[in-house]
């Protein structure tokens, strides 16, 4: 995946990965934290606990700094570089779209526990996917389907977290 060139050094509104973190004490107070009622379960948990954290930040004032000399290596194993793999992670990404778009979590008509405009996109992208396969086009369709399951994951955690609200008003 190409992310396109990182910032450059300074205060930077894109997003962020906790690998790669750290966060100053004072910034904490009050009690902010990583989102507790993301799950991170195996590879189907929902990612973006860091890109949230953040974002409350930033809504807090706070600055979160881009440091682009930055050395990290990062360990990655054979299976991550499967499309399999990949795909995998799209869900999970999805399912951390909720926690970051508030469109996700602001009151709409529901179908299967999930905003029904996001059925509707679910449907719109299955087409995509149709289309690139019958055009034998496997770039697209890789992509295509990556979105079908970032689309899905973002499903699966608006049902479970509406679920829970309803389970816990």
């Amino acid at each position: 995946m190409d992310t396109g060139p990182p910032p450059p050094t300074g205060p930077t509104d894109s997003w962020i990965t906790a690998q790669n973190m750290a966060v100053r004490r004072r910034a904490l107070a009050g009690g902010l934290r990583f989102e507790s009622a993301m799950e991170w379960v195996g590879p189907a948990g929902a990612m973006g606990s860091d890109d949230l954290l953040a974002q409350r930040l930033r809504a807090r004032g706070a600055k979160v700094w881009w440091i682009a000399e930055s050395l990290v290596e990062h360990k990655i194993r054979p299976e991550q570089l499967t499309r399999a793999w990949m795909l995998r992670r799209a869900t999970s990404f999805g399912r951390g779209r909720y926690w970051l778009d508030e469109d996700f979590r602001r009151p709409a008509p529901e179908l299967m526990g999930a905003p029904r405009w996001l059925a509707r996109h679910i449907m719109e992208q299955s087409g995509r996917v149709a289309s690139a396969w019958l055009r034998g086009d496997a770039a697209g369709l890789f992509r295509e389907r990556w979105n079908l399951n970032v689309l899905w994951g973002a499903m699966a955690e608006c049902r479970r977290m509406r679920g829970a609200a309803r389970r816990n008003p």
